[in-house]
């Protein structure tokens, strides 16, 4: 099965400070671990299938709703989320000899503390976009029936609300709203 990224490697490069330059080998892994982390937790798994076959046939141009929420909500996160997950990893360099620090000769290692810094930061717009993003599926579920889905137990509710799974009870006796 094909992976179906919902940001790609050039919008990241407009929309964030990471460089040109930055290879494709760093950032890919970031997008995987930002979309099926991150924001399969946010929207659930069959919302985000549903945007990946929107995407991967072209049709998301001919659907206005699902166009909308994936231009103003889902890739202001995805970039915000990749560039936390992209920090840290690109200051350092995993070999057979170990890890290691990427120095060249005219460039100085910022130090951990201040990537921290950077890192918080985006956590912050990334959180924010989340927030953002939440609260517009939740006033607009009826546009997107998938939101509420549940794709085995994972759910808008089950994981963001709170992350205590009961498997004993039903999931139509916990159909609750976190506000």
């Amino acid at each position: 099965m094909k992976t179906i990224f919902l940001v790609s490697e050039d919008t990241l490069k407009k929309f964030t400070n990471i460089g040109s330059n930055i290879d494709g080998h760093y950032i890919m892994p970031a997008i995987y671990n930002a979309q099926y982390i991150d924001l399969e937790r946010l929207i659930g798994k069959s919302l985000l299938k549903k945007l990946q076959d929107l995407v991967a046939d072209n049709s998301i141009f001919d659907n206005d709703a699902y166009k909308l929420l994936l231009d103003e909500y889902i890739t202001p996160y995805l970039c915000a989320q990749v560039t936390t997950e992209l920090l840290p990893i690109l200051q350092i360099k995993l070999s057979n000899s170990g890890t290691t620090v990427n120095q060249d000769d005219k460039k100085y290692q910022m130090e951990f503390r201040n990537v921290q810094t950077l890192v918080d930061q985006y956590q912050k717009y990334a959180d924010a976009y989340a927030l953002k993003m939440k609260n517009y599926l939740d006033s607009h579920s009826s546009d997107y029936p998938e939101y509420n889905q549940c794709v085995d137990y994972s759910h808008k509710n089950d994981v963001s609300g709170c992350g205590i799974y009961l498997d004993d009870i039903p999931y139509s006796k916990c159909n609750y709203k976190y506000k």
